[in-house]
């Protein structure tokens, strides 16, 4: 062998051992505990360990979402401590009662966090202050007004206050640039008073207004004079366009995400925060994830696997590789927006049993099983939680056909795209995990719905060639949400089921 032959082989080796060298080196650190509590105190010692805790506990109810989100993006240093409305548990009070700890802000109001409780915390000699208003977007208006120097913002992130995915999207990103976080609620404008707040917070140098919509609820929302910045698609695509790349990444669960709720504190321009799935990486993610030299995984193992969070690739149907069996026929669909990216293909209705997609399950381990989690997300008054799991004071609303309620056992959890049917279009080659994923699917805020169970019962299995919500101004948004259900599973439709979505959607 020649001389430069020689010389080109020894520099292919070199390079080889440098680049395995780098591989090898790439740090993984997963923070969990045994239920959400314990997970936001691991990350919050992380954060402490950072240095970005300052002295500053944000503390929230960990039974609900909204206003832990909206703690997340708070500016600058401080931490997130999640609570039950009562009581401490004994992992936020060791931390609380720490000395590093001056100022404790309790974000919602008493139903979410006692007055009791709140008196408690300043016996530990802590100074309290309650940030809290009517409603989620009242809060969210005044976290930014207790939180945000007047004149300092240069990007404003907002997502929907029914969107507890889209929102945990914005708050990282709002951590990310600096900027401020707010809720809006869907197919409305921004009220006086977010409009006011946006005005007094925005700066002279202008505003770029980031909207996290992965409902395509948020079309109303508009700022005068800034430039409008929308994101689309499923958790795994807006998680990705919201966050700039970097070699640092913390990853989180897209499909039951309680573990990340303190999670958007660990968030840095250079650290930002992506989804995955539970057993494997989507493709949009896979290769940002598989060339981070540093990983901060939250949560256990069961929640979201070190090999998702690394960037393990899921297979083409989207999670773990199914069992072999006969493909159908089919036609792909490259037109129409947003049929785009459907695949029509006739339904395998053989071998279905409810039973194989085990359901209501109690994923993160903090006594509420996957029903009352959608009953507590979509209150639309804050919800007391109390032994077992019992729910007192909430009010639903039914989108199927307008009824409300606060009796919540008066209302069933509907699966949009209903278990059979997933089973007829996809699902008969899952793995029983990924149908126990699919059965109990929080992370995708459109999966899941509270409803009358005299609506449910109507709908049974039917797809939308054979039924719709008798409140007609919530069809397009029922077929929207189903395109989305089918998507984010790689579950086909028939072409009864194409033509039906295709005809409503002519009508939005």
């Amino acid at each position: 062998m020649r001389p430069r032959s020689l010389l080109l082989v020894a520099l292919l080796f070199v390079g080889l051992l440098q680049w395995t060298s780098r591989a090898g080196a790439a740090a993984t650190e997963r923070l969990g505990g045994a239920d959400r509590y314990e997970t936001a105190i691991a990350v919050a010692q992380k954060v402490k360990t950072d240095g970005r805790a300052g002295s500053t506990v944000l503390l929230t109810t960990g039974e609900n979402f909204p206003d832990a989100v909206m703690a997340g993006g708070w500016p600058g240093d401080a931490v997130i401590v999640l609570t039950r409305a009562a009581s401490l548990p004994a992992a936020s009070r060791e931390l609380i009662q720490q000395s590093w700890v001056t100022q404790v802000f309790a974000i919602g109001g008493t139903s979410a966090i006692s007055d009791a409780l709140l008196n408690e915390i300043r016996s530990f000699g802590k100074s309290v202050e309650r940030i809290s208003g009517s409603n989620r977007y009242v809060t969210s208006v005044a976290v930014s007004a207790r939180s945000i120097t007047s004149g300092s913002v240069r990007d404003l992130w907002i997502a929907s206050g029914t969107s507890f995915t889209d929102q945990l999207i914005a708050a990282a990103g709002a951590r990310r640039t600096g900027g401020a976080f707010m809720i809006a609620a869907p197919s409305t404008s921004l009220t006086s008073a977010q409009t006011a707040e946006i005005d007094r917070i925005k700066s002279a140098s202008g505003l770029t207004v980031h909207v996290v919509d992965g409902q395509s609820v948020l079309g109303s929302v508009t700022v005068s004079g800034a430039t409008k910045k929308t994101y689309a698609g499923d958790a795994y695509t807006m998680s990705n366009a919201t966050q700039a790349a970097s070699t640092s990444v913390v990853v989180a669960s897209g499909e039951n995400w309680p573990d990340a709720l303190g999670g958007t504190r660990l968030v840095t321009t250079s650290r930002p925060l992506i989804l995955s799935q539970r057993t494997c990486a989507p493709s949009v993610v896979a290769t940002r994830l598989r060339n981070a030299s540093t990983t901060i995984i939250l949560g256990g193992s069961s929640a979201l696997s070190t090999e998702s969070a690394r960037g393990s690739a899921c297979s083409t149907t989207g999670g773990s590789t199914p069992t072999t069996t006969t493909a159908p026929s089919t036609t792909a669909v490259t037109t129409g927006d947003p049929l785009r990216g459907l695949t029509i293909a006739p339904e395998q209705s053989s071998g279905y049993d409810r039973d194989l997609f085990r359901h209501w399950i109690d994923a993160d381990r903090d006594g509420c099983d996957t029903r009352r989690e959608v009953l507590i997300a979509e209150s639309l008054t804050p919800v007391r939680v109390g032994s077992g799991c019992s729910l007192t004071g909430g009010r639903w609303f039914s989108a199927y056909d307008g009824v409300e309620t606060t009796d919540a056992s008066t209302f069933d959890i509907d699966h949009v795209v209903a278990l059979k049917e997933a089973w007829d279009s996809g699902a008969n080659s899952w793995t029983a995990e990924r149908r126990e994923a699919f059965a109990n699917d929080l992370g995708n805020s459109f999966a899941l719905i509270a409803v009358s169970a005299s609506s449910n019962r109507s709908k049974s299995d039917k797809d939308p060639a054979d039924w719709l919500p008798t409140r007609s101004s919530y069809k397009c948004t029922y077929v929207n949400d189903w395109i989305r259900v089918k998507k984010a599973w790689s579950l086909s439709v028939d072409q009864a089921e194409y033509d039906a979505l295709a005809r409503v959607l002519a009508t939005c």
